[in-house]
């Protein structure tokens, strides 16, 4: 590896309640397997990602609005019916579950990402964003939830 990157959700600086949920979720996820099932479906060892599975809120505290750049598969993309979908988008779900909430994804330009979580365009945001010291200062970052990076291979 040539960078290790960490991924996170964003929040508003002030959403602290926000990301106490995310972490917790994340958490839960790892502790109980699954995460594990989730790497599996959305990072297979072949073929293309597993459908994104049903996971669905009562909706009744309302919205939960997710900013994404659908265009990092398999983080967050479009399937082949039209839907926004992804390992970012199946934890925006299972995030939403647990505050009883309805998932609204909101899909950006993935510069316009911060902006939009700043100005309360959406609640959260997400694209596998790495988190970095910079970005701290204008929001913020949930547990990290993945380990991505750049690595580099060399032909002997």
């Amino acid at each position: 590896m040539i960078t290790v990157d960490n991924y996170g959700f964003a929040v508003r600086l002030k959403d602290q309640e926000l990301k106490k949920t995310i972490d917790a979720v994340v958490n839960d996820l790892k502790k109980d397997g699954t995460t594990d099932n989730m790497m599996k479906r959305w990072f297979p060892k072949s073929g293309n990602p597993a459908p994104m599975p049903e996971i669905t809120s009562s909706g009744k505290n309302g919205e939960l609005r997710i900013g994404t750049a659908s265009v990092t598969e398999p983080f967050s993309f479009v399937d082949g019916s039209g839907k926004i979908v992804g390992y970012d988008i199946e934890l925006g779900r299972r995030i939403a579950k647990k505050l009883e909430k309805k998932l609204v994804t909101v899909n950006m330009d993935f510069g316009g990402m911060i902006p939009a979580l700043i100005s309360g365009k959406v609640d959260m945001i997400a694209a596998c964003i790495t988190i970095t010291d910079e970005r701290s200062k204008q929001v913020l970052f949930s547990t990290p939830y993945y380990v991505g990076g750049i690595a580099a291979l060399v032909k002997e």
